[in-house]
């Protein structure tokens, strides 16, 4: 499990993998569809995949994605992109993109109801 950033700039001072041999997952959750790249540790693009991403628009300019479904096509972008490489075993760092992300990151990754959590404003 991932530990409680302190701040947004402990979520973009990743370290990066160490080994010759490890990979980088990237995940972008837009909303046409959830892009899965794998890279390198010199980040040269070896494969991707890409999944339709399950909204549902309520009201005009307002979109959603339920939970059950945003998970289940995260987990299908992931398993396609491994079935295509063999293995994603040797994946050290994932990183996520996402228009989600310029407002909370921590909220987005921890949800709003982690214990002890206060979103920015």
């Amino acid at each position: 499990m991932f530990a409680k950033p302190e701040s947004t700039q402990d979520l973009i001072s990743a370290t990066p993998p160490d080994s010759a041999q490890a990979k980088v997952l990237a995940i972008d959750l837009g909303t046409s569809y959830f892009k899965v790249c794998l890279f390198d540790n010199s980040l040269r693009l070896l494969a991707h995949q890409r999944v339709p991403a399950p909204v549902e628009m309520k009201a005009p300019g307002r979109c959603e994605m339920p939970v059950p479904a945003f998970e289940r096509c995260i987990a299908m972008a992931v398993l396609k992109l491994a079935r295509a490489v063999g293995s994603l075993s040797d994946v050290k760092l994932i990183s996520f993109a996402s228009q989600a992300l310029e407002r909370d990151p921590a909220r987005f990754l921890f949800g709003d109801q982690q214990e002890g959590y206060e979103p920015s404003r």
